[in-house]
């Protein structure tokens, strides 16, 4: 159903020296105030600044503030990705798994790419514009992936926060980063780099030639860019102080220690103090292990299953967990956080990344009220994203009560808890279901298990990027000297689409590791889950690979005029009037695996598509209220709305 949005900007009043210097902080940097020429004069220049699609001339009339990175900024910082200068900056919140940060750090299943998120609210309330018109998309989420941002190219970045919504759409409610790139840009330019961190010396290469020229008299300009990344990947066990997964807690004084992990003794943090220990650090981790954590099902008590656990070694065991050793010969207790299996180490803290970008800019003044303009872009970027073994987290699994690789007396525990069952029980693995019932030669386990032994998960990522954007612009003057002056208009169309494609190996099919560890037709199992014993022949009964493809598409046509609609006693009161028509869809095609839920550490999902359609009409309007009167030197009143349908 059809929306307005109304957004009524704050009356900037500006009542002592103090408050002019901060206005002029907030809005200057950004906005070319006057040039000078030849003959010393002044020409006054208007400027479109982020937050407002009205031009202005003076620090004063900027509607909201504005952070700025520019050229020489991003130069010195010697990155090659946006994100990182992004990061540093008090706006964006550092984040993993589709943040700023995913394209270097991860959490589990982090794609790889770089995404804003101001304020914390979230990528998908955080707008990307590239000259003030949106750019690529990806996923499902339709965000961009700021590593299709062509760094070599970028003039300055303007970022605003807070809610541009009626300026920009509602996906602009957290604010908007707007990349200006360089305009008129001539001659050659090569610029490479080669970085290396201080901890392992991995390098990091990139390349950048950007090559334009004027032609037609200066009526045109071209401008090409390509740029080459290559980054090498940093494991977390690389790096010493990332070694080991830590916890806060209450820690023996003899073993404290302000980075490596202690000795609790037992006490809550509120406790720590009276119990005479000190809060510190304890090794943490999963307690799906290599060698495997078992917990039985049956949770009731029962004197004969408790002697047969004492005879197989598992004394005390309850409702606690029992483990192997390496051969899977002999049971105990299991004993955390000894046996804690280590998740961070093998994890990247850099993402290995190659990247190919290709992007031009193009203008043509075809008369002096009208000038063509085109964007192209086009990237492939890749990325291989690494984390533990995938393992089955406390999954109920069947086991044949006579399994040969456990000895008689654990085996005589499964027979007494086959006889314990009651009724029939049903156990869903992937897209298989096993049943039980009580005598049958199975019985039901408790499994967390590590599956190392399939290699450690690696999600590749290949994201292949294209953009088009073209229209014209101009000035056309003005209807009469009272009204309607200085009139401009800017009509453009732009279409993006990204098809990202995901590989993933190092994964286990929950269905097949369930039959694998049954006997089949009389057959030994083909797995040995007890301790860190599966074979090659069992990891290629168990292993798969997976991939899922991600398609998304933007297209979108806005149309605006902008001018002075008459002038008040104060100065002119500048309007701009819009309309916009955009056009999402993102598709999701997961393989069979995927869809039926089958992978070990990766989540299943089902194929999904969807699109959406809106059609808005938005106007801004800006006016002077009061100027030039004691203590209060300039009040302008913003108004801008949006309805959307």
């Amino acid at each position: 159903m059809p929306r307005t949005m109304f957004k009524a900007r704050r009356a900037h009043l500006l009542c002592s020296t103090g408050l002019v210097a901060a206005g002029i902080a907030l809005c200057a940097p950004s906005i070319a105030l006057a040039q000078t020429t030849g003959d010393n004069t002044n020409t006054i220049e208007t400027v479109v600044v982020t937050g407002s699609r009205l031009g202005v001339t003076s620090a004063y009339d900027a509607p909201t503030p504005v952070t700025l990175i520019s050229a020489d900024d991003i130069k010195m910082s010697g990155t090659s990705n946006i994100e990182s200068l992004l990061n540093q900056t008090p706006q964006f919140v550092g984040a993993t798994n589709g943040g700023p940060s995913s394209n270097t750090q991860q959490a589990n299943g982090g794609s790889g790419g770089a995404y804003i998120n101001l304020r914390g609210l979230g990528e998908v309330r955080s707008l990307v514009l590239v000259n003030g018109r949106r750019f690529t998309i990806n996923g499902t989420n339709d965000t961009t992936d700021l590593n299709t941002i062509p760094t070599a190219l970028i003039d300055r970045t303007e970022i605003v926060t807070g809610g541009s919504s009626a300026v920009y759409g509602s996906d602009a409610i957290a604010g908007v980063i707007n990349f200006v790139m360089k305009q008129d840009f001539s001659g050659a330019e090569v610029d490479a780099h080669t970085n290396f961190d201080s901890d392992t010396g991995t390098p990091t290469y990139s390349l950048d030639l950007t090559v334009g020229a004027n032609f037609d008299h200066d009526r045109g300009n071209v401008a090409v860019s390509m740029d080459y990344l290559n980054r090498g990947g940093i494991e977390q066990a690389q790096v010493p102080y990332a070694v080991n997964p830590l916890s806060e807690t209450c820690v023996t004084p003899s073993s404290y220690s302000k980075t490596l992990p202690g000795t609790a003794n037992g006490a809550s943090a509120a406790g720590c103090a009276a119990s005479g220990g000190r809060m510190g650090f304890t090794a943490g981790g999963s307690s799906s292990t290599p060698d495997g954590q078992f917990l039985t099902a049956f949770t009731g008590s029962d004197a004969t299953l408790t002697g047969l656990e004492t005879a197989a070694g598992l004394a005390g065991l309850g409702n606690n967990s029992f483990t192997f050793n390496d051969a899977g010969t002999t049971a105990r207790l299991s004993n955390n956080p000894t046996d804690l299996y280590n998740l961070t180490a093998t994890n990247f803290m850099q993402i290995p990344q190659e990247r190919w970008m290709l992007n031009s800019f193009a203008h043509y003044d075809i008369a002096p009220w009208i000038t063509a303009y085109a964007e192209m872009h086009f990237s492939n970027n890749t990325v291989d994203v690494q984390l533990t073994p995938s393992n089955l987290g406390g999954q109920s699994i069947l086991v044949n009560t006579d399994n040969p690789y456990l000895s008689p007396a654990m085996d005589a525990v499964l027979v007494r808890l086959d006889q314990l069952e009651t009724g029939t029980t049903s156990i869903t693995e992937g897209s298989k279901t096993f049943t039980t019932t009580p005598n049958d030669g199975l019985a039901i386990l408790k499994m967390n298990r590590r599956f190392v032994e399939l290699g450690d998960r690696v999600d590749s990522v290949n994201r292949v990027a294209w953009r088009f954007a073209g229209g014209f612009k101009g000035d056309v003057g003005s209807v009469s000297d009272d009204y309607l002056k200085d009139m401009s208009y800017d009509i453009y169309y732009d279409y993006a689409r990204t098809v990202d494609t995901n590989f993933l190996t190092g994964v286990g099919s929950r269905s097949a590791i369930q039959n694998a560890i049954l006997s089949q037709g009389g057959n030994p199992p083909v797995c040995d889950v007890f301790g860190a014993a599966m074979t090659t022949a069992c990891v290629a009964a168990v292993g798969i690979t997976d991939s899922y493809t991600t398609k998304a598409e933007q297209a979108g046509a806005v149309a605006t005029i902008k001018g002075t609609a008459f002038d008040v006693p104060d100065g002119p009161v500048l309007f701009d009037l819009g309309g916009e028509w955009r056009f999402n869809s993102a598709q999701y095609i997961p393989d069979p695996y995927l869809a039926s839920g089958e992978p070990t550490g990766f989540n299943g999902s089902l194929p999904t598509k969807g699109d959406e359609s809106v059609r808005e009409v938005f106007g801004e309007v800006r006016v002077p209220v009061i100027s030039g009167v004691p203590l209060i030197r300039k009040c302008t009143v913003n108004a801008a709305f949006r309805n959307s349908s």
